[in-house]
């Protein structure tokens, strides 16, 4: 498997096993192994756990990638407004579903082929629709500080009339 070739589901499962603080190192091993191959099994020879231990740290590494770029482009604190509103909580609840259904709503799919589109274009819709979000908030917050502005220079000039 080729970095490019992970899936959101992929995405989803190896940050859940590599995080996983209960897990021995065996446990993780073998967790990461089964998420990047349904038909893994344990390698019987040294060279096939070599390559076995090269995919794992591979995985890890792609994890990390991927972390460092959602960190950097798509996490954002919650406002006051949205964490009194619960939003915090429903995320903590329901996890990834929030997200996964917005995208499936968006283009009309179902929510499991979601899991299967290829990570890179998840976090592009992700990190689009963020951006999006953010600059259409601007412009809300401009067009009202205009509106106050004109409302006050109406004012004033019906003042003068």
């Amino acid at each position: 498997m080729r970095p490019e070739d992970l899936t959101f589901g992929n995405r989803i499962g190896l940050g859940q096993v590599l995080s996983d603080t209960k897990l021995s190192d065996l446990e993780r091993f073998k967790g990461v192994m089964a998420e990047l191959d349904a038909q893994w099994s344990m390698p019987r020879t040294g060279r096939g756990v070599r390559a076995d231990l090269a995919r794992y740290f591979e995985a890890v590494e792609w994890v990390k990638m991927w972390d460092e770029r959602e960190r950097k482009y798509l996490r954002r604190e919650p406002s006051a407004l949205q964490k009194k509103a619960g939003f915090s909580q429903h995320f903590a609840k329901f996890g990834q579903f929030p997200t996964v259904l917005a995208i499936a709503t968006r283009f009309s799919r179902d929510p499991d082929e979601v899991f299967l589109w290829p990570y890179a274009k998840v976090f592009n819709i992700l990190h689009e629709d963020l951006e999006h979000s953010e600059c259409q908030a601007k412009l809300q917050e401009l067009q009202a500080k205009q509106a106050r502005k004109d409302a006050k220079n109406k004012s004033a000039h019906r003042g003068r009339v």
